[in-house]
């Protein structure tokens, strides 16, 4: 049931914006809790580098609309895990991240994202690498 309504939001709220271009390419975004995390994603997958560790993840996408995906199936492909709660990763690893682009600036969006599992959102501002 909760599924069914997360869902939903993500279907009603973003049908207004002009997501398309966020769809591919090469973004980055500043986590408060690893630094600077440069992402690279195509139609398939979403690879994400923690630049001060080299650490590198791979997730598999699924655009539900045209401002909404999911991100699932993470694969650690490079480096070692930078966040230390060994349960907490193993969760991220097979939970399911649903993101929904909220907002548009420019070479900016900014997203709200949550796992399957928890409860809570999370927001987060990603910027379009120029030229890439």
């Amino acid at each position: 049931m909760r599924y069914i309504i997360i869902i939903t939001l993500i279907f009603s709220s973003c049908s207004s914006l002009e997501c398309d271009k966020f769809k591919t390419g090469k973004f980055e975004y500043q986590s408060k809790y690893v630094g600077k995390i440069l992402i690279e994603r195509d139609n398939h997958y979403q690879t994400e580098t923690v630049v001060d560790s080299g650490m590198v993840a791979r997730y598999r996408i699924t655009w539900l609309n045209n401002c909404a995906f999911i991100m699932f199936d993470r694969k650690l492909l490079k480096g070692k895990e930078v966040i230390n709660d060994s349960k907490f990763v193993e969760e991220m690893n097979k939970d399911t991240i649903y993101n929904e682009i909220i907002e548009i600036n420019g070479n900016e969006y900014k997203t709200k994202f949550k796992f399957y599992s928890s409860p809570e959102w999370f927001e987060g501002d990603i910027t379009r690498k120029i030229g890439e």
